[in-house]
């Protein structure tokens, strides 16, 4: 569906201060999840798990009350488009991971746990920013643990290994890289 674009221009510059707000939201969110190791994708899991659909449903009422909020303009015609009142809320899912990561962390109560077990896989996942990961058998369950490169190079499948973590507040396990 076409609409002729009647924004004025400080709608205009609105949306540019949206753009940069949202940006600073990805960023600070990718600074707490570099910062802030966790399981193997645990703030992935419990974002989706708790958040996705309180997030659909928000971005829903704001399409209906701001409809140009997800349109955009080509050739100097406004273009509305169903696939992105989908694709924004999948990408503010995926922007909460950080945040999730970081009130975890901040949330009581914090206990600090101890997984030991046989490697039963080892792993590189990632292509530009690597994570090494390795895989425990902890009694036949298998819990994922990113580790430093150094630390994954020394590690052996089959041997018998121990890391010291936190358990935050929503409930995932973590360690600060800070």
């Amino acid at each position: 569906m076409a609409i002729v674009d009647e924004r004025t221009e400080k709608q205009k510059k609105n949306d540019k201060r949206n753009a940069l707000i949202f940006t600073v939201y990805i960023g600070i969110s990718a600074f707490f999840l570099i910062g802030i190791e966790t399981e193997f994708n645990a703030p992935f899991f419990f974002t989706f798990k708790y958040l996705a659909l309180p997030i659909f449903i928000i971005v829903g009422a704001i399409s209906i009350k701001y409809p140009y909020i997800f349109c955009y303009k080509s050739d100097g015609v406004l273009f509305c488009s169903i696939a992105i009142l989908f694709i924004m809320p999948m990408v503010i899912i995926i922007g909460s991971m950080g945040y999730v990561s970081f009130f975890n962390v901040i949330l009581p109560p914090q206990e600090t746990v101890y997984y030991k077990g046989i490697i039963k896989e080892k792993f590189i996942s990632g292509a530009s920013r690597k994570s090494y990961v390795i895989a425990l058998d902890i009694d036949d369950d298998e819990r994922r643990f990113s580790v430093s490169e150094e630390e994954y190079n020394k590690l052996k499948l089959g041997q018998f290994y121990k890391i010291k973590m936190k358990k935050g507040g929503l409930g995932i396990v973590y360690k600060i890289n800070w």
